[in-house]
């Protein structure tokens, strides 16, 4: 995304230049004029030194303008560069927050442990209780102790969920690591004149992700084929897009990120270049349900 900074500036860089250019005519119109009169009055000397300099003006503010435009455009892409670093550093850090209050509710469960052992205690204690008071029924005690035994299984359950969970972050740590290591100044965006029109797309060679939000709510997107070289999608890229029917995903991808493919309600045909186990290691984040609903067909 430009900044409105970005904006004003290059509006501001072809207004200086097209100053320079309007000044620098207008000083050539004038000094061609006084030249035409010198000429007629036989000033031959006068005529020529007037006309060189209004070229020679001319010349000086054109390049002048031209230099303007150009330092001005640098600089817009330094601050368009800066604002792009700056979206993506506060969308990881949003999502680092996330996983880590994940990770804190499900360490938070982890307590049914300590439960457990309490939990033992009042079973002993009531046992103590139904040998002393004959109207006491045995009932309860066997509740109690299957509701011990279920609490011990989602124990292992959270504990597993929490393996996972955390398998999960520092693959996607490391993904996100390589993509980094591979960024070059410009976006995958920068390379799509209207996206709106594209039917089919291929990525580039040159990306080792897709941008987050690049075709999001794009209709006309019918197919798309993310190759090798990618090893990240990013959160929404293709939501939304409701015509999206078929998808070839390359086994370069280690990481699809949340609602990635939110939404794309045609989707019938998911081709994978890698193997069933290679898709099973891939960390799919919420909001991509359809790729469990859809029949994924393997070329390994």
């Amino acid at each position: 995304m430009k900044s409105k900074t970005s904006n004003q500036i290059k509006v501001l860089s072809k207004f200086l230049c097209g100053l320079n250019i309007a000044c620098g005519s207008a000083f050539l119109g004038f000094k061609a004029y006084e030249a035409v009169k010198a000429f007629s009055k036989n000033n031959v000397n006068e005529g020529i030194f007037d006309i060189s300099l209004g070229v020679l003006v001319f010349v000086a503010l054109l390049v002048f303008g031209i230099t303007i435009y150009f330092l001005l455009k640098g600089f817009i892409l330094m601050i368009d560069n800066s604002c792009r670093v700056a979206n993506e550093a506060k969308q990881e850090e949003k999502y680092h927050t996330e996983l880590k209050e994940a990770i804190n509710l499900l360490a938070e469960k982890l307590s049914y442990h300590e439960v457990k052992e309490e939990a033992k205690e009042d079973l002993s204690h009531i046992k103590k209780s139904a040998k002393q008071e004959v109207k006491v029924e045995p009932q309860p005690v066997k509740k109690e102790s299957k509701s011990i035994v279920l609490k011990a299984k989602d124990t292992e359950n959270i504990k597993e969920k929490l393996a996972r969970a955390k398998g999960e972050v520092q693959k996607t740590m490391a993904v996100r690591s390589q993509v980094a290591a591979n960024t070059i100044a410009t976006n995958m965006l920068d390379d799509i004149s209207d996206k709106n029109s594209i039917i089919e797309f291929e990525t580039p060679e040159v990306y080792s992700q897709v941008d987050a939000e690049l075709f999001k709510d794009c209709v006309n997107l019918e197919k798309v084929e993310i190759t090798d070289n990618i090893k990240l999608i990013g959160a929404e890229a293709f939501s939304g897009c409701d015509a999206l029917e078929t998808i070839i995903i390359g086994k370069g991808v280690g990481v699809i990120e949340k609602n990635a493919f939110s939404g794309c309600t045609g989707l019938d045909k998911v081709i994978y270049k890698g193997s069933k186990k290679s898709w099973d290691e891939i960390v799919v984040q919420s909001g991509n349900e359809i790729l469990k609903r859809v029949d994924i067909t393997f070329e390994e």
